[in-house]
C-alpha cells in the first residue's frame, strides 16, 4: 500500500481513542507524580542571592508582588536571611499575603519546605507559619495535606508526639516512618528533623530504664535524623540515666561505640562536648578509663609477664576505688600496641578505643605506661620495670595526659620529676605518704598487705569487668 493510500485510510477517531479517566484516578496519578518528584529532591534549597533577596524585599515594602521565581526561592530557602532585616515581621506578613493570594500549590509547597527548614520550637517564625498553614491547609499539595492530617505536623508539641511514634511503632522501621512523615531528602537535615531528634532523646531519657534503644539506633542509622551537632541532647539521653547506676554491659558497649564514633573522647576532643553537663561527661570519661584499664590488664596477661603489674595495679586500684584518681591515660609500647590490635580483631576491645602510644626508641617494646592525676599531682608508673614518678602542680615538665604519642626518654628522666620512687620493698607505704603530703588527698586504706593475688584473680575481681 502506498503512503497516499495509508494516509487516506487513517481514521484519527479510531486510532486515538483514550479511556475516560475519573477525577479520582487523575488525583492518584498526581499524587504519584508528587511522590516521584520528592524522591529527586536531594539537593538542599538554594538560598537566594543577596540581589534576589533585595529585589523581593523591595517589592514587599512597596506593596508589589515579587517575581514568582524569586518569591519561591525566598519562601523555600530564604526565610532565615529575611529575619535579618529590621522590619522582618512586616515583610513576612506581606510575603504570606502574596503567597495566599497566588493560590498556587507549588508556592505553598515551597513555603512549607522553608517552614520545615527553619523550624525551631518556641521561635516566633515557627509559630506564625504554623498558624498560617492551619488557616490555609487546603492550599497545600495533597501529599502534604495527607501527612499533616496523619501525623499532626501542625499540632502543638508535634515533635514529642512523633518521637513517641518513632520509638513505639515497632511494626514499621524508623526510616519508613520518617519517609512517610516527609522527613526525607533535603528535609532529613532540616530544623524540623533536629527538633524531632531532640524530642526522641527526651523520650529516651524519660523512659529509662525501659528506653527502646534498639529503636534509637534506627533513629541515628544512615538516613536517620541529624545528630552530629547534638552532643548535649544525645549525652543527656544516653548517659544521664546512669548517674547512680550502671547499664548492662551490651548497652554500655553500644553507647560507648556510638559516642566515640560521633563525638570522640571528651578528654581528647573537649570542643565536641561543649555544653554537655559535666556529670554526663564524667560518666563517659569514667567508662573509657575503666575500659582502657581492663584492656591494659588483658594486654599484660597476653604478654605472659603479669606479676609486676598485678602488684602495682592492686595498689593503684585502691586510689581509683575511693575516687582519688580524677584522670587516667595509658600509653602502649610497640608490642603492647600489636596485642591491642589483636584484641580488637577478636572483638575484645573497641576498635576506636582512645589510647596513647610510646615511641619505639628508648623503651622495651612490651612496656606500657599509665599516667594518673591524683589531687594536685600527676603520677606515672609502668607495667614492667620502671620507677614511679610524681610531678607536682606547676612543674613545666609534667607529662600531658591524653596525648597520642610520648617520648619514653623524657618519661624516664628522673630530673624532670619532683619525686621518684623505685619499686623496692615498702614502696607502697612511701608512695602513699608522698601523695598524702603532696597531692592534697586523704590517706587511703591500701591493699599493700592484701596478699599475692595473680593477674587472673585481679581481672575476675576487677570493678571494670573482664
Amino acid at each position: 500500500m502506498s503512503l497516499r493510500d495509508t494516509l487516506q485510510s487513517f481514521d484519527p477517531a479510531e486510532r486515538l481513542q483514550f479511556p475516560e479517566l475519573s477525577l479520582t484516578a487523575l488525583m492518584q496519578a498526581a499524587d504519584r507524580l508528587a511522590e516521584m518528584t520528592e524522591r529527586l529532591e536531594r539537593v538542599p534549597p538554594l538560598q537566594p542571592t543577596p540581589l534576589v533577596l533585595d529585589d523581593v524585599v523591595q517589592a514587599l515594602r512597596t506593596g508589589q508582588v515579587p517575581e514568582y521565581r524569586a518569591l519561591k526561592r525566598v519562601c523555600q530557602g530564604g526565610l532565615d536571611p529575611l529575619l535579618d532585616f529590621p522590619d522582618a515581621r512586616a515583610l513576612l506578613r506581606v510575603l504570606l499575603q502574596c503567597v495566599q493570594d497566588s493560590g498556587r500549590a507549588m508556592l505553598h509547597k515551597a513555603l512549607f519546605t522553608g517552614f520545615l527548614q527553619t523550624y525551631q520550637s518556641g521561635h516566633w517564625l515557627t509559630w506564625v507559619l504554623t498558624l498560617y498553614f492551619r488557616q490555609n491547609f487546603a492550599l497545600l499539595p495533597r501529599i502534604w495535606q495527607a501527612r499533616v492530617a496523619r501525623y499532626g505536623l501542625l499540632a502543638e508539641a508535634c515533635s514529642r508526639t512523633l518521637a513517641v511514634t518513632l520509638l513505639e511503632q515497632r511494626q514499621r522501621p524508623v526510616k519508613d516512618l520518617l519517609d512517610d512523615m516527609g522527613v526525607r531528602g533535603v528535609l532529613r537535615t532540616s530544623g524540623f528533623a533536629v527538633s524531632l531528634y531532640r524530642a526522641v532523646c527526651d523520650q529516651v531519657f524519660v523512659r529509662f530504664p525501659n528506653a527502646p534503644l534498639d529503636r534509637f539506633w534506627q533513629v541515628v542509622a544512615p538516613e536517620g535524623l541529624p545528630y552530629e551537632g547534638e552532643a548535649n541532647a544525645t549525652a543527656q539521653a544516653l548517659l544521664s540515666p546512669y548517674f547512680s547506676t550502671d547499664p548492662e554491659p551490651d548497652t554500655r558497649e553500644q553507647i560507648e561505640k556510638f559516642l566515640l564514633a560521633v563525638y570522640g573522647d571528651p578528654r581528647v576532643s573537649p570542643q565536641a562536648w561543649a555544653g554537655v553537663p559535666l556529670e554526663a561527661v564524667g560518666i563517659f570519661s569514667r567508662w573509657l578509663t575503666q575500659h582502657a584499664l581492663n584492656v591494659l590488664m588483658q594486654i599484660v596477661e597476653n604478654l605472659h609477664e603479669p606479676e609486676q603489674w598485678a602488684e602495682r595495679f592492686r595498689f593503684w586500684r585502691t586510689f581509683m576505688d575511693q575516687g582519688l584518681v580524677s584522670d587516667v591515660w595509658i600509653a602502649l609500647g610497640p608490642t603492647a600496641q600489636k596485642t591491642l590490635e589483636h584484641l580488637q580483631q577478636l572483638g575484645k576491645a573497641m576498635a576506636s578505643l582512645p589510647i596513647g602510644h610510646l615511641e619505639r626508641a628508648g623503651v622495651d617494646a612490651s612496656h606500657s605506661l599509665i599516667l594518673m592525676r591524683i589531687g594536685d599531682c600527676v603520677v606515672s608508673d609502668w607495667t614492667h620495670s620502671g620507677k614511679i614518678r610524681l610531678y607536682e602542680n606547676g612543674n613545666p615538665d609534667t607529662p600531658v595526659l591524653y596525648q597520642t604519642s610520648y617520648d619514653p626518654a623524657l618519661l624516664r628522666d628522673d630530673t624532670r620529676a619532683d619525686h621518684v620512687q623505685p619499686h623496692h620493698t615498702g614502696w607502697q607505704t612511701k608512695v602513699e605518704w608522698m601523695l598524702f603530703n603532696l597531692a592534697g588527698i586523704d590517706r587511703p586504706q591500701t591493699l599493700a598487705t592484701a596478699g599475692d593475688a595473680g593477674i587472673t584473680d585481679l581481672l575476675a575481681d576487677s570493678p571494670f569487668g573482664r
